[in-house]
C-alpha cells in the first residue's frame, strides 16, 4: 500500500512516497508563494493518499516539570495550565506526557511538555493540505520520533544522546533517560553540503556543550556515563573518529546511515542525511496518534476512513449475497447452469454498486457538509461541559486561600452565558447560553456569604470584603467580581446596616452582620 509522508524542516518541506519495501521518490518545495504555488499543483496531479507530517524544526521547545499527583480532570487541568503558562501562543500546537513519578520527596509527577514556538511556519503548508483535502492523518514531531530508532541501534544504557544531520547545517541532540525523551535541541553548523572535513570538530563541540547543559540540569548524575550514538555518512565517519574521544563519563558510537537502512530492509534513499530514515520511523506505524494538532485538522482523514468501511461493508454485502444465491439456486438447477447464474448475479452488483453505493464513497470523500456537523458536535461537547462543578470547584481553591480567612457561604445561584464582543464599538453584551452559537461561555454566579464581623469596627469589615474581592480577581479565569452588598454599606445610596432605628430594624441588623453579596463572572474552562 503506498504511503506518503510531508517532512518539514522550516526551510522547506520534502514529500517521501514508500510502496512498503522502498522509497519510489521525493520532491521538495521551498516555503515562499511559489512553493507553496508547486505544492498544491503537486497535490492535484497524484493521488490523494493518506498522509502523514512529521515536523524537525528549531522553533520548537522542551521541558520537563514537576506537578502534584493528582488523577483525572485535576490532572489534565494542571498540564493545560502549564501548557498555557509556557506556550500561550503555540494553540494547537502543544504536547504534553507523563514521565513518571519522583522517587524522593512528595513523590510528584514529572511531565514533558512540548511545542512549536512559531507555528505561523507551518500554518502556509496546512492549509494547501487542507484546500486540497489531503487525508493527513495526524503531525508527529522528530525528537518523539527518534526515540523509536533506539532498539534498531541496539541501545541498552540508561542515558542516551542521540545525534543526526537531518539538513547539512543542523544538528540535531535529542537525550533519553530510562528510554524516556527528557530533551531535544538543534544547532547550527557552519558547513556546507560537500563540506565534510571539519564536521567532527563541529560535533564534538556541540555534544560537549549539550552534556554540560544536561548534568547542569540534574538530568545526569556527575559519575553517571552517557552513550553518544550519532547517525552519519560514511564521508563523515573519518572526521568524527579523529575528533570524538570518548571520556571516563561518555561513550561514542558512529552509526553509517546506510547500513542501518540496508540492516532493517529499506532502499531508494538517496544522500548523506537521515531525514529519509526518520521519515520511515514516521510511516512504518499505522493508527498511532501524532504529537501535534486538534481533530478538525485531520477532518479528511476520518472522512477517508469512513468511505473504505463503506466499500469494505459493500463488498462483504456482495459476497454474502452471492452465498445465499448459489445456496437457493444449486437445489433446483445443475451446476453449470448455477455457475452462469452466479456471474450473472456478481455483474449485477458490481453494477448496483457502481451506481449507488459508489456515490456515497464520493460523497464521503468530499463531504463539506459534514464539517459543520462535526463544528456543531464539538460546540455541544463544550457546552456540555459548562457545569456548576466546575465553576464550585474553582472557586472552592480560590476561596481557600489562607489569605481569604475565615469566611462561611451561604447561597450560591448560578447560571451561564455566552459573550459577544464587537471590536468596532468596542462593546459587549451577554446572551442566554446556545450551544449552537460559536462564542465564548461564562460562569455567571451571585454568591452569598458571611465574615466574622465586629459591629464597632466597619472599616475593617470593608477591608476584608474588599481583600476577598481581589484575592478571587487575581484568578486568571475570573473575568469580574461586581459587590453587591457588604456587611456595612459606605456608599452614598445605601445605608449603614449598622445604623440605629427600631428594634426589628435593630434585629434585622443583628442577622445581616457579617453578610455580603458578590457577582462573579468566570471563564468556562474550554476557555480559559
Amino acid at each position: 500500500m503506498m504511503k506518503r509522508n510531508f517532512y518539514f524542516t522550516g526551510h522547506r518541506l520534502t514529500v517521501f512516497h514508500w510502496d512498503g519495501k522502498v522509497f519510489t521518490g521525493a520532491c521538495s518545495f521551498e516555503p515562499d508563494d511559489d512553493g507553496f504555488a508547486k505544492f498544491e499543483k503537486y497535490l492535484g496531479s497524484v493521488a490523494n493518499v493518506r498522509t502523514k507530517l512529521l515536523v524537525d524544526v528549531i522553533e520548537e521547545d522542551f521541558r520537563v516539570e514537576s506537578v502534584p499527583h493528582v488523577y483525572g480532570k485535576d490532572k489534565s487541568a494542571v498540564t493545560e495550565r502549564l501548557l498555557d503558562r509556557y506556550y500561550r501562543s503555540s494553540n494547537e500546537f502543544t504536547y504534553s506526557e507523563i514521565l513518571g513519578r519522583q522517587k524522593t520527596g512528595r513523590k510528584d509527577d514529572e511531565v514533558l511538555l512540548g511545542a512549536i514556538t512559531n507555528p505561523q511556519l507551518l500554518e502556509p503548508w496546512l492549509e494547501v493540505i487542507e484546500r486540497c483535502d489531503v487525508p493527513l492523518s495526524g503531525i508527529w514531531t522528530l525528537p518523539l520520533v527518534s526515540k523509536d530508532i533506539l532498539p534498531v541501534l541496539k541501545v541498552k544504557s540508561d542515558a542516551v544522546l542521540l545525534v543526526s544531520q537531518q539538513v547539512s547545517s543542523n544538528l540535531r541532540q535529542s537525550f533519553f533517560k530510562n528510554k524516556k525523551f527528557i530533551s531535544s535541541r538543534t544547532s547550527v553548523l557552519n558547513q556546507g553540503e560537500d563540506e565534510h572535513d571539519q564536521f567532527g570538530a563541529h560535533a564534538e563541540a556541540e555534544i560537549s556543550r549539550t552534556l554540560s547543559y544536561l548534568r547542569g540540569q540534574g538530568h545526569i548524575n556527575s559519575d553517571e556515563i552517557v552513550e553518544v550514538h550519532v547517525l552519519t555518512s560514511s564521508k563523515q565517519v573519518p572526521s568524527l573518529q579523529s575528533n570524538l574521544a570518548s571520556a571516563d563519563n561518555r561513550r561514542h558510537h558512529i552509526h553509517d546511515i546506510a547500513s542501518i537502512e540496508n540492516d532493517i530492509g529499506i532502499s531508494g534513499l538517496e544522500g548523506n542525511l537521515s531525514d529519509g530514515l526518520f521519515s520511515w520511523l514516521c510511516l512504518k506505524g499505522f493508527m498511532n496518534k501524532g504529537h501535534y494538532g486538534k481533530t478538525n485538522t485531520f477532518k479528511q482523514f476520518y472522512y477517508s476512513l469512513a468511505s473504505s468501511a463503506l466499500y469494505a461493508t459493500s463488498i462483504v454485502t456482495l459476497i454474502f449475497s452471492v452465498l445465499v444465491t448459489e445456496a437457493n439456486i444449486s437445489e433446483s438447477m445443475e451446476v453449470s447452469r448455477s455457475v452462469e447464474l452466479l456471474e450473472e448475479q456478481e455483474a449485477k452488483f458490481k453494477t448496483t454498486y457502481d451506481t449507488k453505493f459508489k456515490e456515497f464513497e464520493s460523497v464521503l470523500n468530499n463531504a463539506k457538509l459534514m464539517n459543520a456537523s462535526v463544528d456543531l458536535a464539538n460546540q455541544i461537547k463544550k457546552g456540555s461541559r459548562v457545569s456548576p462543578l466546575d465553576f464550585f470547584i474553582e472557586i472552592s481553591r480560590t476561596l481557600g486561600n489562607a489569605k481569604v480567612g475565615p469566611i462561611s457561604i451561604d447561597k450560591i445561584v448560578w447560571s451561564s452565558e455566552q459573550v459577544v464582543e464587537n471590536k468596532k464599538i468596542k462593546k459587549v453584551k451577554y446572551l442566554k447560553t446556545n450551544l449552537v452559537l460559536d462564542y465564548p461561555i461564562q460562569h455567571v454566579a451571585v454568591l452569598t456569604g458571611r465574615i466574622p464581623d465586629s459591629s464597632n469596627d466597619y472599616r475593617a469589615s470593608v477591608k476584608r470584603i474588599h481583600s476577598i474581592v481581589e484575592i478571587l480577581k487575581s484568578n486568571p479565569r475570573i473575568e469580574s467580581v461586581k459587590t453587591l452588598s457588604m456587611p456595612v454599606e459606605v456608599r452614598s445610596e445605601k445605608q449603614f446596616s449598622a445604623d440605629g432605628g427600631s428594634s426589628s430594624a435593630v434585629k434585622q441588623n443583628e442577622d445581616n452582620q457579617g453578610k455580603f453579596s458578590l457577582e462573579i463572572r468566570m471563564k468556562a474552562y474550554e476557555d480559559a
